[in-house]
């Protein structure tokens, strides 16, 4: 293991001391709100400080975004070991997830913000493959659980289908239905009182559709979600 040298351990301190700032300012501010120089100044240091860490606020923008999927990173991990069989591990994804919606809410916010191209093509090559990585991590710690059902026989797939497929599917319907959350008054002239169930039952209805056995049908998927939340994430707001 490599050895952090003072002068290392004082750089990463101060990254961390500006990316606090800037979280700060930009949940109360947002993106446009969020500056070098009001970062600066919150900091009580020189403008020019902030610019031998992060090159412009897109980059800052983007070391949030990654520090925030490290966080994801780190209770899919916890998941993926849950007790149980690989539909029950999955439930317990699909809990971390909604958790880390509800305990990140910036990060949303974040991923809005680079969707747009020319925000990371402002950013340097070495955040935006730290990006790529925690993204394809999550993904690859996901699929392994679906290719965990299909070595025990709980799930059989077609040529024309790859666990990766099944990731995506699962991410979309996650994904989409976190963010429509967002309009509530919309949901509710729907019909719809609760998002996060709503998410839980169409991905427990997707994962049948696939055959992926204990089915919803034979098992309270409920059930196990709570298990793993009172079970593995009790730290975190529910």
């Amino acid at each position: 293991m490599a050895t952090v040298t003072k002068k290392q351990r004082e750089i990463l301190d101060r990254q961390q001391q500006i990316l606090k700032v800037a979280r700060d300012i930009f949940r109360q501010r947002g993106y446009l709100g969020l500056n070098m120089d009001r970062i600066a100044e919150q900091m009580g240091v020189a403008k020019g400080t902030i610019y031998q860490h992060y090159k412009n606020k897109e980059e800052v923008i983007l070391a949030l975004a990654v520090e925030t999927l490290e966080k994801r990173i780190a209770m899919f991990e916890r998941a993926v070991v849950f007790h149980g069989c690989a539909r029950d591990r999955m439930a317990a994804i699909g809990c971390a997830a909604e958790l880390f919606v509800i305990n990140f809410p910036d990060h949303f916010e974040l991923e809005k913000v680079l969707s747009c191209g020319s925000i990371i093509e402002k950013t340097g090559e070495i955040l935006q493959v730290s990006k790529t990585a925690a993204e394809v991590k999550c993904i690859s710690l996901v699929a392994g659980v679906v290719r965990d059902a299909i070595a025990s026989g709980d799930l059989s797939l077609s040529d024309q289908i790859s666990p990766d497929q099944i990731v995506f599917g699962l991410w979309s319907v996650s994904y989409g239905g976190y963010s429509i959350m967002e309009c509530d008054e919309t949901l509710r002239q729907m019909g719809i009182t609760d998002g996060f169930q709503m998410v839980r039952d169409i991905n427990n209805k997707l994962l049948d559709g696939f055959g992926w056995r204990p089915l919803s049908a034979e098992r309270d998927y409920n059930e196990v979600f709570d298990r793993a939340r009172n079970e593995i994430f009790s730290g975190f707001r529910k």
